[in-house]
């Protein structure tokens, strides 16, 4: 049944992407992650990447909480304009894949791993981040440094959570 649900989540997240997939947007990137992770999953090697998996995931959350408590203009415009589609499509884009990964649980208990994985994940982010400002992309009167600070915060608080479970 497992594998059965991610390869549907695969193929979904596939097509998703084809159709309507805008590289620009971290939710997409975000995207990419759970497709490859639902293959990972089919694969039976899930745990190997799900530390790096999560990160995004936090990390696309986070943002879209943060952008929508700073009212960021596309998230905005989007909510006027059609409120269903708002709440739906930030559900699927933002918070489901975050739900399916961690619902998934393989996640291997070693701190070090989960530390190099997620900080692997906001080296990332930092790419993207050079290439598309919150500014141009989301219209949202936040600075570069700002987002990336932010998102240094996780892989220490993430490191240091897998230590107290590995601690138990």
């Amino acid at each position: 049944m497992r594998r059965a649900f991610f390869g549907v989540t695969a193929l979904a997240s596939a097509i998703s992407l084809a159709v309507l997939g805008d590289l620009s947007h971290y939710s997409w990137w975000s995207i990419i992650v759970l497709w490859a992770y639902s293959i990972a999953a089919v694969s039976g090697i899930a745990g190997a990447v799900a530390h790096f998996v999560v990160t995004v995931q936090y990390l696309v959350v986070g943002g879209v909480i943060l952008m929508s408590a700073m009212g960021c203009g596309v998230l905005l415009e989007v909510a006027t304009e059609s409120p269903w589609e708002y709440v739906i499509g930030t559900y699927v884009m933002h918070y489901a894949p975050l739900a399916i990964t961690l619902c998934d649980w393989r996640f291997p208990y070693k701190p070090k791993l989960a530390l190099v994985q997620s900080a692997s994940a906001v080296a990332i982010f930092a790419l993207y981040s050079a290439i598309a400002t919150p500014m141009e992309v989301y219209r949202c009167n936040v600075e570069v440094w700002q987002s990336l600070l932010a998102a240094s915060f996780f892989p220490p608080g993430y490191y240091v959570f897998w230590r107290l479970l590995d601690a138990r």
